[in-house]
């Protein structure tokens, strides 16, 4: 039964660590989001184009057409 046990506590430990680690690169991932964000308001309010920030973004962040779509859209939204 110790052996059971054990067992159990190592499952347990393993999934709480690989939890740890999923919310720590959500937590990443998030504050990405909000600073690409706050930079599209900042290009926009310094008299950057949507056409101009959109190639900004996919040139230089590397994103696809549809994400820095969606990073401008939600970044309109937000200002």
């Amino acid at each position: 039964m110790a052996l059971a046990g054990e067992f159990w506590e190592n499952v347990w430990e393993d999934a709480r660590k690989a939890g740890r680690e999923e919310g720590r690169e959500e937590g990443r991932e998030e504050g990405r989001k909000e600073i690409v964000l706050l930079f599209v308001q900042k290009l926009a309010k310094d008299g950057q184009t949507q056409p101009e920030i959109m190639t900004y973004l996919e040139t230089e962040l590397g994103l696809s057409e549809d994400e820095a779509q969606e990073y401008y859209q939600l970044a309109m939204t937000k200002a």
